[in-house]
C-alpha cells in the first residue's frame, strides 16, 4: 500500500476530494482529548480510574450494562504519544480507504468496524480476567481498554476484503491481485501488538477481522445500483454489528460479572473502580 497521498499523483490525473471523513474523525479525537485534559485527565500519562471514569472498556462493567463504553472508549486515549501515533497512521489510511470505499462507506466500516474490536476486546479479557493466587483465592486481572486502533485496523481489514474480491465495487486505481505494502503495514502493526507491553492486541486482531467482513459486505458487486444496492449494504452491516454486541452483552451479563462489577466498585462511590487502590488494573491502549 503506497503512503503516497494523492495529492502527490502524476500531473494531469483528477484531483480527488478533500478527505472530509477522515479529518472529521482526527479532529473529534484530537477534540476529546483536549477535552478530558481541560477536565484534569494528566496529558501524558493518565491512569487506569481516570480512562475508567472518561469512558473506558472495562469488562465487568460494560457486560452488566455500560454498553455505551463499547463506543466512548473508540475516542479515548492514554496520552499524547498515544493519540498521536493513532491520528498518525489515521490521517494516512483514512484517505486511501475513503478513496476507494466514499465517504459513507468508510465512516461505517471506521465505527462497525471499531465496535467489533471492542467486542473482541472485552471479550479476550474476560476469558482471561480471572485467577487464583498462592492462597486459593480468586484474583481479578482485569485493565481498562482505549484508543482508535482497533477501528483503523477495521480500515487496513476493509481495504484488505477489496484486494481479495475478484471484482471490488470501490474506486481508485487498479491494484495488485496481492498487495504487498498493504500486506506489510498490517504485519508490522499485528508484530507491534506482540513486543509492545499492554498494547490490546485482541482489538487490533478483532478489528482487522471485523473491517474484513464489513469490507466484503461493503465491496462485494451487487445487481443493485444506487441507493437500493447502498441500503442493503448498510443493513447487512448494521446486523452484523449489532448481532455480535447483541451476542457479547446478553451472554455476558452474568452474576458472576455483577459481582464481579460490585467488588471493583467497593470503596469508591459505587459507580466505579475505587480510586488510589487500581482496582481497575492497567490501562490497555489499542
Amino acid at each position: 500500500m503506497s503512503t503516497t497521498p494523492p495529492s502527490a499523483a502524476a500531473a494531469g490525473a483528477p484531483r480527488p476530494p478533500f478527505p472530509v471523513v477522515t479529518a472529521t474523525l482526527v479532529a473529534l479525537n484530537v477534540a476529546v482529548f483536549l477535552w478530558l485534559v481541560a477536565r484534569g485527565m494528566p496529558m501524558m500519562d493518565p491512569s487506569a480510574e481516570q480512562l475508567f471514569a472518561a469512558g473506558g472498556d472495562l469488562a465487568p462493567f460494560t457486560l452488566t450494562g455500560d454498553w455505551w463504553r463499547l463506543g466512548t472508549s473508540m475516542f479515548i486515549h492514554a496520552g499524547l504519544l498515544h493519540l498521536a501515533l493513532n491520528m498518525y497512521v489515521l490521517a494516512f489510511t483514512g484517505w486511501r480507504a475513503e478513496l476507494e470505499f466514499g465517504r459513507t462507506r468508510m465512516a461505517a466500516i471506521y465505527l462497525g468496524g471499531g465496535l467489533l474490536a471492542s467486542c473482541a476486546s472485552i471479550a479476550w479479557a474476560d476469558l482471561n480476567a480471572a485467577g487464583t493466587n498462592l492462597f486459593g483465592e480468586t484474583v481479578y486481572n482485569v485493565r481498562v481498554s482505549v484508543g482508535a486502533s482497533g477501528a483503523v485496523m477495521a480500515l487496513f481489514g476493509a481495504m484488505l476484503a477489496g484486494v481479495v474480491l475478484p471484482a471490488a465495487d470501490i474506486a481508485g486505481p487498479p491494484r495488485e491481485r496481492i498487495d504487498t505494502g498493504l500486506l506489510k503495514v498490517i504485519g508490522l502493526n499485528l508484530a507491534l501488538g506482540f513486543f509492545v507491553q499492554g498494547v490490546d492486541q485482541a482489538a487490533h486482531v478483532g478489528g482487522l477481522a471485523g473491517g474484513f467482513v464489513l469490507g466484503l459486505l461493503f465491496a462485494c458487486p451487487l445487481p443493485l445500483r444506487g441507493a437500493a444496492a447502498a441500503a442493503l449494504r448498510h443493513l447487512a452491516a448494521a446486523a452484523v454489528v449489532a448481532g455480535c454486541i447483541g451476542w457479547l452483552l446478553a451472554a455476558g451479563d452474568t452474576p458472576a460479572h455483577r459481582q464481579q462489577r460490585a467488588q471493583l466498585s467497593a470503596g469508591s462511590d459505587a459507580s466505579g473502580p475505587g480510586a488510589g487502590e487500581d482496582a481497575a488494573g492497567p490501562d490497555a491502549p489499542r
